[in-house]
Protein backbone atom coordinates (compact mmCIF):
# COMPACT_ATOMS: atom_id res chain seq x y z
CA UNK A 1 0.00 0.00 0.00
CA UNK A 2 3.01 2.73 0.63
CA UNK A 3 3.44 2.73 -3.23
CA UNK A 4 0.13 3.49 -3.72
CA UNK A 5 0.36 6.47 -1.13
CA UNK A 6 4.02 7.48 -2.94
CA UNK A 7 2.32 7.47 -5.97
CA UNK A 8 -0.52 9.94 -4.94
CA UNK A 9 2.97 12.42 -4.49
CA UNK A 10 3.91 12.42 -8.01
CA UNK A 11 1.25 14.81 -9.24
CA UNK A 12 0.47 15.21 -13.11
CA UNK A 13 2.59 12.14 -13.76
CA UNK A 14 1.18 8.88 -15.79
CA UNK A 15 1.45 6.19 -13.54
CA UNK A 16 1.85 2.31 -14.15
CA UNK A 17 2.18 -0.63 -11.77
CA UNK A 18 3.92 -3.55 -12.86
CA UNK A 19 3.12 -6.70 -11.21
CA UNK A 20 2.72 -10.73 -11.27
CA UNK A 21 -0.60 -11.44 -10.47
CA UNK A 22 -0.52 -13.42 -6.97
CA UNK A 23 -2.70 -14.54 -4.43
CA UNK A 24 -3.34 -11.40 -1.89
CA UNK A 25 -2.44 -8.75 -4.58
CA UNK A 26 -3.61 -4.79 -4.81
CA UNK A 27 -4.14 -5.03 -7.85
CA UNK A 28 -8.04 -3.78 -7.50
CA UNK A 29 -6.38 -0.94 -5.51
CA UNK A 30 -4.48 0.04 -7.92
CA UNK A 31 -6.97 0.33 -11.17
CA UNK A 32 -9.55 1.98 -8.60
CA UNK A 33 -6.96 5.10 -7.79
CA UNK A 34 -6.55 5.51 -11.51
CA UNK A 35 -3.02 4.36 -12.52
CA UNK A 36 -2.13 1.69 -14.80
CA UNK A 37 -1.58 -1.76 -14.07
CA UNK A 38 0.43 -4.27 -16.70
CA UNK A 39 0.58 -7.47 -15.21
CA UNK A 40 3.76 -9.36 -16.00
CA UNK A 41 3.82 -13.32 -17.21
CA UNK A 42 7.24 -14.35 -15.20
CA UNK A 43 10.10 -13.05 -12.81
CA UNK A 44 12.40 -12.34 -16.12
CA UNK A 45 14.19 -9.01 -16.02
CA UNK A 46 14.19 -9.03 -19.53
CA UNK A 47 10.35 -9.14 -19.73
CA UNK A 48 10.48 -5.86 -17.34
CA UNK A 49 13.50 -4.34 -19.29
CA UNK A 50 10.88 -4.49 -22.67
CA UNK A 51 8.23 -2.83 -20.87
CA UNK A 52 10.31 0.25 -19.46
CA UNK A 53 11.96 0.73 -22.95
CA UNK A 54 8.54 0.31 -25.15
CA UNK A 55 6.59 2.82 -22.78
CA UNK A 56 9.76 5.00 -22.42
CA UNK A 57 9.91 5.17 -18.69
CA UNK A 58 11.79 7.70 -16.60
CA UNK A 59 11.36 6.45 -13.03
CA UNK A 60 11.41 3.21 -12.19
CA UNK A 61 10.34 2.60 -8.38
CA UNK A 62 11.43 -1.30 -7.38
CA UNK A 63 9.44 -2.49 -4.06
CA UNK A 64 10.50 -5.95 -3.70
CA UNK A 65 12.87 -7.76 -1.23
CA UNK A 66 14.10 -10.57 -4.05
CA UNK A 67 14.88 -7.95 -6.53
CA UNK A 68 18.29 -7.80 -5.69
CA UNK A 69 21.51 -5.71 -6.64
CA UNK A 70 22.27 -7.50 -9.97
CA UNK A 71 18.45 -7.37 -11.13
CA UNK A 72 18.62 -3.86 -10.67
CA UNK A 73 22.05 -3.73 -11.89
CA UNK A 74 20.93 -4.94 -15.82
CA UNK A 75 18.02 -3.28 -15.77
CA UNK A 76 20.04 0.19 -15.46
CA UNK A 77 22.48 -1.53 -17.92
CA UNK A 78 19.88 -1.68 -20.60
CA UNK A 79 17.66 0.90 -20.08
CA UNK A 80 19.47 4.14 -18.36
CA UNK A 81 16.18 4.40 -16.64
CA UNK A 82 16.21 6.17 -13.00
CA UNK A 83 15.60 3.83 -10.32
CA UNK A 84 13.97 4.46 -6.85
CA UNK A 85 14.50 1.55 -4.37
CA UNK A 86 13.14 0.91 -1.03
CA UNK A 87 14.94 -1.20 1.26
CA UNK A 88 14.26 -2.04 4.70
CA UNK A 89 16.78 -4.51 5.65
CA UNK A 90 20.37 -2.70 4.47
CA UNK A 91 20.76 -4.53 0.96
CA UNK A 92 22.99 -3.39 -1.64
CA UNK A 93 21.17 -1.72 -4.22
CA UNK A 94 21.83 -0.67 -8.06
CA UNK A 95 19.50 2.96 -7.70
CA UNK A 96 19.59 6.66 -7.86
CA UNK A 97 17.04 7.08 -4.91
CA UNK A 98 16.40 4.84 -2.03
CA UNK A 99 13.96 4.75 0.85
CA UNK A 100 14.18 3.66 4.12
CA UNK A 101 11.12 4.69 6.28
CA UNK A 102 11.47 3.17 9.30
CA UNK A 103 12.23 4.71 12.75
CA UNK A 104 15.82 2.02 12.73
CA UNK A 105 17.06 3.86 9.43
CA UNK A 106 20.52 5.58 9.77
CA UNK A 107 22.43 6.59 6.16
CA UNK A 108 25.78 5.47 7.55
CA UNK A 109 24.58 1.51 7.35
CA UNK A 110 24.43 2.05 3.79
CA UNK A 111 28.16 3.43 3.04
CA UNK A 112 29.81 0.51 0.31
CA UNK A 113 25.92 -0.63 -0.40
CA UNK A 114 24.92 2.15 -2.73
CA UNK A 115 26.98 4.48 -5.19
CA UNK A 116 28.12 7.34 -3.15
CA UNK A 117 26.08 9.48 -6.16
CA UNK A 118 22.62 7.78 -4.65
CA UNK A 119 20.07 10.16 -2.72
CA UNK A 120 18.60 8.84 0.73
CA UNK A 121 15.65 9.41 1.90
CA UNK A 122 16.04 7.60 5.33
CA UNK A 123 14.13 7.77 8.39
CA UNK A 124 10.75 8.09 9.38
CA UNK A 125 10.06 11.71 8.57
CA UNK A 126 9.61 10.16 5.63
CA UNK A 127 7.07 7.68 6.39
CA UNK A 128 4.71 7.18 3.03
CA UNK A 129 0.91 7.78 5.38
CA UNK A 130 -2.33 7.39 3.81
CA UNK A 131 -4.94 10.52 3.66
CA UNK A 132 -6.90 8.41 6.13
CA UNK A 133 -4.25 8.72 9.08
CA UNK A 134 -2.89 12.43 8.37
CA UNK A 135 -6.13 13.55 8.73
CA UNK A 136 -7.01 12.24 11.52
CA UNK A 137 -6.50 13.72 15.48
CA UNK A 138 -4.44 10.59 17.91
CA UNK A 139 -6.76 10.20 20.75
CA UNK A 140 -4.19 9.71 23.59
CA UNK A 141 -6.58 8.05 26.36
CA UNK A 142 -7.66 5.29 26.57
CA UNK A 143 -11.31 4.96 24.99
CA UNK A 144 -13.31 2.69 27.72
CA UNK A 145 -11.43 2.34 30.96
CA UNK A 146 -13.39 -0.72 32.22
CA UNK A 147 -12.95 -2.82 28.93
CA UNK A 148 -9.39 -2.88 27.01
CA UNK A 149 -10.46 -2.47 23.23
CA UNK A 150 -8.07 -4.36 21.04
CA UNK A 151 -7.80 -4.23 17.60
CA UNK A 152 -5.45 -7.23 15.79
CA UNK A 153 -4.02 -6.73 12.68
CA UNK A 154 -1.53 -9.36 11.06
CA UNK A 155 -1.58 -8.89 7.58
CA UNK A 156 -3.89 -9.17 4.72
CA UNK A 157 -3.11 -12.08 3.77
CA UNK A 158 -1.27 -13.67 7.21
CA UNK A 159 -0.22 -16.91 4.96
CA UNK A 160 1.54 -18.09 8.35
CA UNK A 161 -2.41 -17.72 9.57
CA UNK A 162 -0.89 -15.93 13.09
CA UNK A 163 -3.89 -14.54 13.54
CA UNK A 164 -5.08 -17.72 14.34
CA UNK A 165 -2.44 -17.83 16.93
CA UNK A 166 -3.86 -14.73 18.62
CA UNK A 167 -7.16 -15.72 18.65
CA UNK A 168 -6.06 -18.91 20.70
CA UNK A 169 -3.97 -16.73 23.22
CA UNK A 170 -6.61 -14.27 23.64
CA UNK A 171 -9.45 -17.03 24.67
CA UNK A 172 -6.76 -17.90 27.37
CA UNK A 173 -7.18 -14.36 28.93
CA UNK A 174 -10.39 -14.89 30.83
CA UNK A 175 -9.44 -12.48 34.10
CA UNK A 176 -9.32 -8.89 32.35
CA UNK A 177 -12.16 -7.56 29.91
CA UNK A 178 -11.36 -6.79 26.45
CA UNK A 179 -12.90 -6.65 22.87
CA UNK A 180 -11.10 -7.49 19.76
CA UNK A 181 -11.76 -5.85 16.04
CA UNK A 182 -9.47 -8.91 13.95
CA UNK A 183 -8.62 -7.25 10.85
CA UNK A 184 -7.54 -9.60 8.06
CA UNK A 185 -8.21 -9.48 4.04
CA UNK A 186 -10.39 -11.29 1.77
CA UNK A 187 -7.20 -13.08 0.51
CA UNK A 188 -6.73 -14.85 3.75
CA UNK A 189 -6.40 -18.52 2.78
CA UNK A 190 -7.76 -19.01 6.25
CA UNK A 191 -10.48 -16.70 5.83
CA UNK A 192 -13.74 -19.61 6.64
CA UNK A 193 -11.82 -20.85 9.63
CA UNK A 194 -11.28 -17.76 11.55
CA UNK A 195 -14.79 -16.79 10.86
CA UNK A 196 -15.90 -20.32 12.31
CA UNK A 197 -14.19 -19.32 15.56
CA UNK A 198 -15.14 -16.10 15.54
CA UNK A 199 -18.84 -16.26 15.29
CA UNK A 200 -19.93 -17.81 18.51
CA UNK A 201 -17.76 -15.88 20.79
CA UNK A 202 -19.34 -12.06 21.43
CA UNK A 203 -15.37 -10.98 22.39
CA UNK A 204 -14.43 -10.73 18.88
CA UNK A 205 -15.58 -8.66 16.12
CA UNK A 206 -14.29 -9.93 12.91
CA UNK A 207 -13.27 -7.28 9.75
CA UNK A 208 -12.59 -8.11 6.10
CA UNK A 209 -11.02 -5.40 4.03
CA UNK A 210 -11.17 -3.06 6.29
CA UNK A 211 -11.71 0.45 4.52
CA UNK A 212 -11.13 2.68 8.35
CA UNK A 213 -8.23 1.62 9.68
CA UNK A 214 -7.17 4.80 11.12
CA UNK A 215 -10.43 4.93 12.44
CA UNK A 216 -10.21 1.33 14.10
CA UNK A 217 -6.90 2.37 15.37
CA UNK A 218 -7.84 5.54 16.58
CA UNK A 219 -10.53 3.59 18.20
CA UNK A 220 -8.52 1.41 20.10
CA UNK A 221 -6.45 1.13 23.37
CA UNK A 222 -4.30 -1.51 21.87
CA UNK A 223 -2.95 -3.06 18.85
CA UNK A 224 -1.45 -6.60 18.04
CA UNK A 225 0.20 -6.47 14.75
CA UNK A 226 2.77 -7.49 12.49
CA UNK A 227 6.08 -6.00 13.07
CA UNK A 228 6.38 -3.71 9.68
CA UNK A 229 5.08 -0.61 8.32
CA UNK A 230 1.54 -0.64 10.53
CA UNK A 231 3.87 0.14 13.66
CA UNK A 232 4.50 3.20 11.76
CA UNK A 233 0.90 4.15 11.33
CA UNK A 234 -0.28 3.25 14.76
CA UNK A 235 3.28 5.24 15.97
CA UNK A 236 1.94 8.53 14.31
CA UNK A 237 -1.65 7.55 15.79
CA UNK A 238 0.28 7.76 19.10
CA UNK A 239 -1.52 3.84 19.87
CA UNK A 240 0.72 1.47 21.99
CA UNK A 241 1.48 -1.97 20.18
CA UNK A 242 2.53 -5.16 20.46
CA UNK A 243 4.62 -7.09 17.66
CA UNK A 244 4.64 -10.11 15.87
CA UNK A 245 7.09 -10.75 13.88
CA UNK A 246 5.61 -11.97 10.45
CA UNK A 247 8.50 -12.00 8.72
CA UNK A 248 12.43 -11.78 8.91
CA UNK A 249 12.30 -8.50 7.30
CA UNK A 250 10.53 -7.00 10.26
CA UNK A 251 13.55 -8.07 12.91
CA UNK A 252 15.14 -5.10 13.25
CA UNK A 253 12.62 -2.56 13.55
CA UNK A 254 10.92 -4.85 15.91
CA UNK A 255 14.31 -4.88 17.95
CA UNK A 256 14.99 -1.52 17.81
CA UNK A 257 11.21 -0.44 19.06
CA UNK A 258 12.08 -2.95 22.07
CA UNK A 259 15.01 -0.90 22.97
CA UNK A 260 12.95 2.97 22.64
CA UNK A 261 10.59 1.37 25.06
CA UNK A 262 7.83 1.91 22.49
CA UNK A 263 6.95 -1.71 21.85
CA UNK A 264 7.02 -5.22 23.17
CA UNK A 265 7.30 -8.47 21.20
CA UNK A 266 5.27 -11.41 21.72
CA UNK A 267 6.19 -13.70 19.61
CA UNK A 268 7.09 -14.91 15.93
CA UNK A 269 5.68 -17.17 13.36
CA UNK A 270 9.14 -19.62 12.96
CA UNK A 271 9.32 -19.74 17.48
CA UNK A 272 6.41 -18.94 19.59
CA UNK A 273 4.69 -20.59 22.48
CA UNK A 274 0.77 -19.62 23.18
CA UNK A 275 1.06 -20.01 27.04
CA UNK A 276 4.13 -17.58 26.62
CA UNK A 277 2.64 -15.11 24.97
CA UNK A 278 -0.55 -14.74 26.88
CA UNK A 279 1.36 -14.41 29.91
CA UNK A 280 3.09 -11.54 28.45
CA UNK A 281 0.12 -10.09 27.23
CA UNK A 282 -2.11 -10.76 30.03
CA UNK A 283 1.13 -8.10 32.05
CA UNK A 284 0.71 -5.75 28.74
CA UNK A 285 -3.05 -5.62 29.55
CA UNK A 286 -2.47 -4.46 33.15
CA UNK A 287 -3.69 -0.55 32.83
CA UNK A 288 -0.26 0.65 34.33
CA UNK A 289 1.31 -1.64 31.48
CA UNK A 290 -0.68 0.29 29.23
CA UNK A 291 -0.39 3.72 30.60
CA UNK A 292 3.99 3.13 30.27
CA UNK A 293 3.75 2.70 26.50
CA UNK A 294 1.50 5.02 25.96
CA UNK A 295 3.28 7.77 27.63
CA UNK A 296 6.51 6.70 25.12
CA UNK A 297 4.36 6.44 21.91
CA UNK A 298 3.28 10.06 22.72
CA UNK A 299 6.49 11.89 22.71
CA UNK A 300 6.83 10.56 18.73
CA UNK A 301 6.96 13.06 16.85
CA UNK A 302 6.32 12.03 12.22
CA UNK A 303 6.05 15.39 10.33
CA UNK A 304 6.25 13.71 7.12
CA UNK A 305 8.20 14.67 4.33
CA UNK A 306 6.61 14.57 0.32
CA UNK A 307 9.43 12.41 -1.46
CA UNK A 308 7.01 13.33 -5.04
CA UNK A 309 7.80 17.42 -4.49
CA UNK A 310 12.11 16.17 -4.23
CA UNK A 311 11.02 14.89 -7.62
CA UNK A 312 8.93 17.89 -9.25
CA UNK A 313 11.42 20.48 -8.05
CA UNK A 314 14.24 18.51 -9.60
CA UNK A 315 12.16 18.62 -12.53
CA UNK A 316 12.02 22.39 -13.03
CA UNK A 317 15.70 22.80 -12.26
Amino acid sequence: MRDLVLAKQFKNSNIDFVSLNLDGNINQNIINSGHGLIILNSNSVKELISIILSKEIDLLIIDHYNIDYSFEKEIKDSTNVKILAFDDTYEQHCCDYLINQNIHAKKSKYQNLIDRKCILFCGIEYALLREEFTQLKASQSFLNPEEINILVTLGGADSKNMTMVILDVLNQIVDIKYKANIVIGKANQHLSIIQKVIEHNNKFKLIVDAKNMATLMNNSDLAIMAGGTTTIEALYLKLPFVTIMTAYNQKENIVVLEKMGLSANIGSFDAFNKNDMACSLRVILKKLHLQKYLEKVKNIKIATSSIGKYFLAADKR
